[in-house]
């Protein structure tokens, strides 16, 4: 029996043994797929900093052009309604006077209903 007892203690050792080194392989695939997945986020985050950057980017040169004298100065124009020194002013005459000017022409010809009817019958083919 004390042979019986030191086998069973060398397969007990030899599977303990198996069964830590299996844990180990289990261990270190699973930190070889979680350094993959980092990596793929990292690379996402990466792309989406890059896009927010040029966000920033075109904000900042809104925000210049919006605190640009060119701006405010055509921003006073379109809102206020005002004008520089150099602009001309034109003043028209009233609408009724153009009428006057041009006389109206009318191109449409009064054609009674059963003409209508009569030239679809008689042009349609």
């Amino acid at each position: 029996m004390g042979n019986f007892t030191k086998s069973l203690q060398q397969w007990i050792i030899f599977l303990f043994m198996i069964a830590i080194i299996g844990a180990n392989i289990t261990n270190s695939f699973n930190q070889v797929y979680t350094l993959f997945r980092v990596k793929s986020i990292v690379n996402e985050q990466r792309k989406s900093v890059d896009q927010l950057r040029l966000q920033q980017k075109e904000l900042e040169e809104q925000v210049k052009y919006a605190e640009s004298s060119e701006y405010i100065d055509r921003s006073w124009r379109y809102l206020m309604g005002l004008g520089s020194p150099d602009d001309y002013w034109v003043f028209l005459p009233a609408v009724h006077q153009y009428q006057t000017l041009y006389p109206q022409v009318s191109n449409t010809k009064s054609v009674t209903h059963w003409k209508e009817w009569l030239q679809l019958i008689v042009d349609h083919p």
